[in-house]
Parts: C-alpha cells; structure tokens; sequence
C-alpha cells in the first residue's frame, strides 16, 4: 500500500510533518486496525440518490412544498418523518424500495468501490441503503465476508473481520421486506 501511494506521489507531496502520520496510516490499515466509512457518494454513480437527493425526490412525491428545495441540515430525520407521516409507512416504503430497486442499475461493476474492497480495511461501514458493496465484492477473489450486517443486528465484536456493516439499514435484493430495517426517519432513530 505505501509502495502504491509513494508511487502516486501522495507522500512525496505532503510536507514532511505529515509523513510520520501517513506511515501510522499505512501501518494501520494493512494490520487490519481500521475500518472506512462510506456514504452515498459512491453510489450516485450508479444512480442511487444522495440524502439530499432522496429527501427532495420523496417530498415531491409527498407534495411537500417546502422540503422539495429544502437542504439537508441537522433536521433532516424529522423532514423524512415528515414525509412518511404524509405518504403513509406503506406507500412511504414502497417509494424506497422504487428508488433502490437494484435491477434497473448496472451495479455488479464499480471500480471505485472495487479498489476500495481491495484495501485491507478491517471492516467496512456505509450509511448506504444499497447493495454496490456487495455487488462490488463479487468482482473480487478475496471479498469481505458475504455476510453482511445491518440493523438492529450490529454486532461490534464482529467489526474486525472484514465484513460490510449498514447501520442506517439495508435493502436486500432478495429480500422484499428488508426495506423495514431501514433507519432514516425520526421514529426509527
């Protein structure tokens, strides 16, 4: 990993104050000792939405006026309660799982996320509803684990062992009702 980011010159740029903290970097994340948190901006290539995204697409289906120009900010659980509040849990859910429907994107390639899986990370942690991690990790000789883990099932204990947590929730592919576990509204925080 040094030898790749040394290549890129990520090193050779940084002024020499920083390089003792790059190093502990490295030897971090190839001993395992760090996880990678990602959000939803490596999805949206693929065409999953962002927060700010999928708040606006969801009010307009809401005919919520002011939450359809409305910037994400610090009440954004309470926008999105809002919303559920308006539509309904039922109508509400089936909108999510529209939205993160996988079989009308081309998800079983993203490089990005592929280079990603290829750092020895020891876990991997989205706030991501979506499956690209997993799709992503099929590309791969050596993947996480299958199994993945999301809520209200988050066994921390299990945060080492390089395995895909979605602690905002998951929707499975597979599994229809799995759009319940997802954590976005104020209630379910």
């Amino acid at each position: 990993l040094q030898e790749r980011l040394i290549k890129r010159d990520m090193l050779n740029r940084s002024d020499q104050s920083s390089q003792p903290h790059f190093e502990s970097l490295i030897a971090a994340i190839e001993g395992r000792e760090c996880a990678i948190l990602i959000g939803a901006g490596l999805s949206q290539p693929i065409g999953y939405p962002s927060l700010q995204d999928l708040l606006r697409g969801l009010a307009g289906k809401a005919n919520i006026a002011e939450l359809q120009t409305k910037d994400v900010d610090g009440s954004w659980s309470r926008d999105f309660q809002m919303i559920e509040d308006s539509l309904g849990q039922e109508e509400y859910r089936e909108e999510l799982k529209r939205i993160f429907d996988h079989i009308k994107r081309n998800i079983s390639f993203n490089p990005i996320l592929i280079n990603i899986l290829n750092v020895p990370f020891c876990a991997f942690v989205t706030t991501n509803y979506d499956a690209c991690l997993e799709f992503a990790s099929m590309n791969l000789s050596a993947s996480p684990k299958s199994h993945r883990f999301s809520y209200p099932n988050l066994p921390i204990t299990q945060l080492r062992g390089r395995h895909i947590f979605h602690p905002h929730g998951y929707i499975d592919p597979d599994d229809i009702d799995s759009v319940n576990t997802i954590v976005l509204t104020e209630n379910e925080f």
